[in-house]
């Protein structure tokens, strides 16, 4: 896996996380961080805070799976 490829899987991570922290802020301001959870239920994830969390998860774990081996 090129560099390139990987630089685009790690911001595209970067991107997941930061959408999953914008929906936990707006709920922290509107009180209402209680309606995130469960984030996993059933093996799988719940709504968008629990989507982009695994998703940015996911992209991190993959380039790891495609190194070089030395």
């Amino acid at each position: 896996m090129s560099v390139k490829v990987r630089h685009l899987f790690g911001l595209a991570a970067i991107i997941c996380f930061l959408i999953a922290a914008a929906i936990w802020f707006v709920h922290f301001q509107s009180h209402t961080v209680e309606q995130l959870m469960p984030v996993i239920g059933h093996n799988r994830p719940n709504g968008a805070f629990g989507w982009s969390l695994v998703i940015g998860v996911i992209l991190l774990i993959i380039p790891n799976f495609f190194s070089k081996q030395k």
